[in-house]
């Protein structure tokens, strides 16, 4: 059998075939499948390009203005405190793993610190949970 994935593609090409080869037609395609399927089909999406995400999560969520608790505390990510400068407030976490999706290192603030901004210097290991801000930053 064909997966979820391959089952959308047939249906995106069959309207494509019809005519339609715009945004519609992508909509179109995934309007027609149940929901566990669409989910599915944009699971997959995202897998295969997850720079995606933060663009959708700002679309989908405009006004989400906290992070979910899961997300802080089950969610955590991993890297090296990269810079941190008492004086400027801020500095840099370097991540590989966020930096393939996102493009850049994490930038933390002092308040984001806690009472770890006098203890932790550059080269520490650090774990810690992903905000998306308002320019998906």
């Amino acid at each position: 059998g064909r997966t979820v994935f391959q089952q959308f593609e047939l249906r995106l090409v069959m309207l494509m075939a019809e005519g339609m080869v715009d945004t519609q037609a992508f909509v179109e395609a995934l309007m027609t499948m149940p929901r566990e399927q669409a989910v599915a089909v944009l699971g997959e999406l995202l897998r295969n390009r997850p720079t995606l995400a933060p663009s959708i999560v700002g679309f989908a969520c405009p006004d989400l203005t906290y992070a979910p608790a899961r997300g802080m505390t089950e969610k955590r990510a991993m890297g090296t405190l990269k810079s941190f400068s008492a004086k400027t407030g801020f500095g840099f976490i370097a991540c590989p793993e966020l930096h393939e999706v996102f493009g850049a290192d994490v930038f933390v603030h002092i308040k984001q610190m806690g009472p770890f901004a006098s203890v932790l210097t550059p080269g520490t290991a650090v774990t810690f949970a992903v905000v998306i801000g308002k320019e998906n930053k």
